[in-house]
């Protein structure tokens, strides 16, 4: 019986001289082989990395430049990128920016872990800033901190603290310690004898280097607690004030809690210790393990100037066990950073009810506070630690209006505190040593401009929490205390109350998320 493959013309089977048979198994071969290889190296064509393509640009004449790129880029950890439309935040993207149709504006994001940007996607300049400096790369390295997956949580966390004040940290035990968390507190506050805290024991690290160590102290103390059995014990490293000094602690493998309650540079002054702590603050903020915060919406947009970091607020809220009474018709003046005998001399001209704190006490109690009709502030900062306590005790607050203040600040150098020149050297400065991140809002360090002044000073705590009162003049002050009566008071001491209380609890659920800790019998 003849074979049918033999009507089949050899021409085209005939592979190498091989025979019909052997060519077509061959043929059929090498067809599943090519096939084979195809389905493999497609899927890995598309997964091959994208191009790594810089994108930092400069603005021209005021006019945001754009590019567009036919590539993914991929946005290392750390990097600032535009995240999805939302909601605009106040100065953070000009009017000139280029939002894509029907999308509102964008809000910038700071990446905590390679993203990648997908092709022709519209970059405003200078919002994406690619790659590390040598620097960044340095400390990178040095921290090693991994930054993809987050440390496992423990029922009792333990936290460490050696901060230079002793409210700070106070008021965050108050709200964790009946949660199961430990503190390991050493104090080098000058106060630390109040709450006996005072640092027992610590390395290195002192009351005279504590606030700005130098960087052969820095190695040190992450030498000699490289393996302290104390600090193996440690989950979490608070920085409150300083914030910076979670410096130290970036080669110890913690977790890293930087929270500012004054200006985030406190101890790094000069340009390059500053800017070494923008480098080494973007690196914390890019390792998911870490939190960066500030107790205070100033604070906040301040950190978010200088880095285009977008901390949490943590706002030092407390409970107090006294409340407001407000039995004596006195308003006491908190103290002022210094004296002013001039605006004594108007205040009581507006009404004998005002009297100084230390004028009516030696020593007080947070009762004898709670037994007057209010306090009244001419505030020497924008965040201070005194005014949580008295907001949740319910005790009336008195304030100047932003712009009455910058008219009492500029004609008698009142809020002494707000910059860390003007605390370091006595002058008012006219700008910041480094150039803001975002460059849209007034320099917050430019104390001898008024705009500059009223548009960050509405961030202070005393316009930030409800129910102040605010008084845009002398005769305006006159004329509230003229018209309030005792229910009056009262009524806005329960509202403060009523609000501290939601603050609190508000304020503990997050500490309850970011701490990675669960309530337990």
């Amino acid at each position: 019986m003849q074979d049918v493959s033999d009507n089949v013309p050899r021409c085209h089977l005939n592979f190498w001289g091989l025979e019909p048979r052997v060519g077509l198994g061959v043929g059929l071969l090498l067809l599943f082989v090519f096939t084979l290889f195809q389905m493999l190296t497609v899927p890995w064509q598309q997964a091959v990395e994208p191009e790594r393509i810089p994108l930092r640009l400069v603005p021209e004449e005021n006019k945001w430049q754009q590019q567009t790129t036919n590539k993914e880029v991929v946005l290392p950890a750390g990097a600032v990128k535009i995240a999805e439309p939302m909601a605009p935040i106040k100065g953070v993207v000009p009017a000139e920016a280029v939002a894509p149709a029907e999308a509102g504006v964008f809000a910038e994001a700071v990446v905590l872990a390679e993203a990648v940007v997908p092709a022709q996607t519209v970059v405003p300049a200078e919002v994406v800033v690619l790659g590390k400096t040598a620097k960044q790369e340095e400390a990178a390295a040095a921290h090693a901190i991994s930054s993809t997956a987050p440390l496992a949580p423990r029922a009792r966390p333990v936290v460490w603290s050696n901060d230079f004040h002793i409210a700070t940290i106070g008021n965050v035990k108050a709200l964790l310690q009946p949660l199961g968390v430990k503190f390991i507190d050493k104090s080098l506050s000058g106060h630390c004898h109040l709450t006996k805290t005072c640092a027992t024991n610590l390395k290195v690290l002192n009351f005279n280097n504590g606030v700005t160590p130098s960087a052969k102290e820095k190695k040190e103390f992450a030498r000699v607690y490289a393996d302290d059995s104390e600090m193996s014990e440690v989950d979490v490293a608070m920085c409150f004030h300083p914030a910076a000094m979670c410096e130290i602690f970036m080669p110890l493998h913690k977790r890293l809690f930087v929270i500012a309650t004054t200006r985030y540079e406190f101890g790094r002054y000069s340009p390059s210790e500053w800017q070494e702590w923008n480098d080494n603050l973007l690196i914390i903020a890019g390792d998911k393990n870490n939190v960066v915060a500030a107790n205070n919406v100033y604070d906040q947009y301040y950190i978010q100037y200088f880095t285009g970091i977008q901390p949490i607020l943590l706002p030092s809220v407390v409970e107090m066990a006294e409340k407001y009474s407000g039995t004596s018709p006195d308003i006491v003046v908190a103290a002022m950073h210094p004296e002013q005998p001039a605006l004594w001399r108007f205040l009581k001209g507006v009404s004998p009810q005002f009297r100084g704190l230390r004028e009516k006490y030696k020593f007080y109690s947070y009762k004898h506070l709670c037994e007057n009709t209010a306090i009244l502030h001419l505030p020497y900062q924008v965040s201070i630690m005194s005014l949580y306590e008295q907001y949740a005790m319910g005790i009336p607050i008195l304030v100047p209006g932003p712009r009455f203040l910058w008219e009492l600040h500029d004609r008698y150098d009142l809020v002494t505190e707000r910059t860390w020149h003007r605390v370091r050297t006595g002058q008012r400065p006219k700008g910041s040593v480094l150039p803001g991140w975002n460059t849209t809002d007034p320099d917050p360090n430019d104390d001898r401009n008024g705009t500059a002044f009223q548009h960050w000073v509405q961030y202070a705590d005393f316009y930030q929490l409800p129910h102040i009162i605010r008084f845009n003049s002398w005769d305006d002050l006159r004329e509230i205390l003229r018209v309030k009566r005792r229910e009056d008071w009262l009524a806005i001491s329960a509202n403060m109350r009523r609000r501290n209380e939601q603050l609190v609890k508000e304020t503990t659920d997050m500490w309850k998320t970011l701490m990675r800790i669960r309530d337990f019998d």
